[in-house]
């Protein structure tokens, strides 16, 4: 039985969940295109520095986020919403995708724009395209890991299925699970394996990107296997929560870094300009981020959002570069 054969006889339920929908909307607006916004960084930098080279390289990398990651998912998303008749949020997500090729045409001219520019040296903009190319490929296999568990999943699945759970509609909640297990699947066979498999056809690294495209198929497989298991529950009647309902064996392929997270944010904080910047600002978190070849620590806190970013390169530990949020 799927979810949209329930009807709730609770107009509060009703309301309510139409503004978690709502609010779902705004969050997945800037939730796609996240690995796009971490270009803005290294971008920064580089015109800042006058090197439009590789400016250039990390504006294409910006548009190439846009098409093979956020495009996707947005079009995944879409997907769900026109299946459950939730028209007003395929209609936003629709001008979210329309959004999304627009701004990856800017990023495309502004890279034009860059190359007209004085031209950064041939072999420092090969040793920029490697580290672009190992960006990608950290945020095509994990972030729609990050997506599902800590935005799709949270936003769209978990809230309504803790409302169906309250209102004892447990065949709705697994027939709901079932749906976001397969979603995650598809998040995995349109992104990450379909990066791995054009990758492949380049000739390059080949033994890696068969393992890779191996081992992330076992991963979409076992999120349809779990589909399959939910929805047999549902049929039955089964009185069981989704959580109880196990993932088998999921061995999403680890990051393989240098440095922990907790010292690349040391590090940054080390820092003299930094403690500098932060010296002034109370309830300051930081956020470091792995990127394929270095960490990205921000610092913020609620009042000024992002303070400053620090680049700490993975293999040396140092320093590479503090972006200062007023530069923007």
């Amino acid at each position: 039985m799927s979810i949209s054969n329930y009807r709730f006889s609770s107009i509060s339920i009703t309301c309510l969940l139409s503004l978690v929908l709502h609010l779902l909307s705004i969050q997945l607006s800037d939730a796609v295109r996240r690995g796009a916004v971490d270009t803005k960084t290294m971008i920064m930098c580089y015109e800042r520095d006058g090197d439009y080279g590789r400016a250039a390289l990390w504006y294409e990398a910006a548009a190439n986020c846009l098409e093979i990651i956020s495009r996707p998912m947005m079009e995944i998303t879409i997907k769900y919403y026109q299946r459950y008749g939730m028209d007003k949020l395929a209609e936003s997500g629709t001008e979210e995708l329309a959004q999304i090729d627009k701004q990856r045409e800017q990023y495309l001219r502004s890279a034009r724009l860059c190359w007209k520019k004085p031209v950064t040296a041939q072999a420092v903009i090969v040793s920029e395209q490697t580290k672009i190319d190992q960006f990608i490929e950290e945020w095509v296999s994990y972030y729609p890991n990050r997506f599902y568990n800590f935005g799709l999943y949270v936003d769209l699945f978990g809230k309504r299925q803790h409302l169906l759970l309250q209102k004892g509609h447990y065949a709705a909640a697994l027939n709901l699970e079932a749906d976001s297990a397969e979603m995650c699947a598809d998040l995995y066979l349109k992104i990450t394996i379909a990066y791995f498999k054009r990758q492949l056809v380049k000739g390059h690294r080949l033994d890696v990107y068969r393992l890779l495209i191996s081992q992330y198929e076992n991963v979409h497989d076992v999120h349809l296997r779990r589909a399959i298991l939910l929805r047999q529950l549902a049929r039955k009647g089964s009185r069981i929560r989704p959580s109880e309902v196990a993932v088998w064996n999921v061995k999403v392929p680890k990051v393989r870094t240098r440095l922990t997270s907790y010292q690349a944010t040391n590090i940054a904080k080390s820092c003299v300009s930094v403690k500098s910047i932060l010296a002034s600002h109370q309830g300051v978190r930081a956020y470091p981020w792995f990127q394929g070849f270095a960490w990205t620590v921000s610092f913020c806190n609620h009042g000024w959002g992002n303070l400053v970013t620090v680049i700490v390169d993975d293999k040396t530990g140092e320093i590479v570069d503090i972006v200062n949020q007023s530069w923007d």
